[in-house]
């Protein structure tokens, strides 16, 4: 099962959307500055995810939310959950279960 992630950066509040298969793994990798997109941005904390089945799936969703409308998107989910605005001290999660 694929993971669609948003980590949140503690150094400057700004966001990072990934997908992986292995959702721990990752997060430490982020946090041991093994991904030079946030290396400079630790440390980083798991704020929301959704979980597909499929991986072009996946991939369509972080392009989405990458996108203005998905970020515009993704702030509401975050606001109505308070993932976001909670300050990240809860994480949030939606399981897609699509099959192609």
């Amino acid at each position: 099962m694929y993971k669609l992630y948003v980590l949140k950066s503690k150094k400057d509040n700004r966001r990072y959307i990934g997908y992986t298969k292995d959702i721990e793994r990752r997060l430490e990798e982020h946090n041991r500055g093994k991904v030079k997109s946030t290396c400079k941005r630790r440390p980083l904390e798991l704020i929301y995810f959704e979980e597909y089945f499929d991986k072009l799936i996946v991939e369509k969703r972080e392009k989405f939310l990458k996108s203005g409308r998905g970020r515009k998107l993704l702030d509401e989910i975050l606001l109505a959950s308070g993932g976001w605005s909670a300050g990240g001290g809860r994480t949030t999660s939606i399981k897609n279960l699509f099959l192609l």
